[in-house]
């Protein structure tokens, strides 16, 4: 999978200044994240978004457009990604798109820390959510998530996790309104090619992706 360059400047606003920090020293040694989950039988709080915008499941047909609205992952990344099986849901307006999200069944990559875990049957796993900057503050991703929920509780999916790094104060927010709650953290210790992940007691249990 390609990796996209993130420059300081788009780290700081969203993440803060010591995520960079963070972020270094995930590259040598130690980083950690946050694993949320959503019951979807909980009651969310208000998402209504502030544009009108229609939410739909991309697929192969929309690689020119997605590649379009995000300059990170790759044309190779999106079909990738859906030749494994995962899907990008779509805020899109006047045909554009606006805001995504994708979602993993079964197993999935938590890419901030290159790990590989599992998901029970009942479970779906939200991933890379990103709204372009000219639609952001609209609560876009609320009506994503949304329109996912309703559509995996009719296929018998009670719970989402994520991940989120603790400098993300944004993200947890959002995540928070959307009805994520935390339930533990996940930290990898990498001494040059030894790889070791600690999990609490709630949080999944990952394993080193050797791809």
């Amino acid at each position: 999978m390609a990796v996209s360059v993130t420059s300081s400047r788009d780290i700081v606003r969203p993440e803060g200044a010591k995520s960079i920090f963070f972020r270094l020293l995930g590259k040598l040694i130690y980083r950690r994240v946050l694993a949320l989950e959503c019951n979807f039988e909980r009651q969310f709080t208000d998402i209504s978004p502030k544009a009108s915008v229609d939410i739909r499941k991309l697929g192969a047909e929309d690689t020119s457009a997605f590649v379009d609205f995000r300059s990170g992952p790759d044309r190779s990344v999106f079909l990738a990604r859906l030749e494994q099986g995962h899907a990008c849901y779509a805020a899109t307006y006047d045909d554009r798109i606006a805001s995504v999200s994708w979602i993993a069944l079964n197993s999935a990559t938590l890419w901030l820390l290159n790990a590989n875990f599992r998901l029970e049957r009942d479970e779906l796993y939200v991933y890379d959510s990103y709204t372009h900057p000219d639609f952001r503050g609209q609560r876009l991703q609320g009506q994503i998530f949304e329109f996912i929920r309703r559509e995996f509780t009719a296929a018998g999916i009670r719970r989402a996790i994520t991940f989120v790094v603790p400098e993300n104060v944004a993200n947890l927010k959002s995540r928070a309104r959307l009805g994520f709650t935390e339930i533990g953290m996940v930290r990898r210790v990498r001494l040059g090619s030894w790889v070791h992940f600690l999990s609490s007691e709630n949080a999944p249990v990952l394993k080193a992706n050797r791809k």
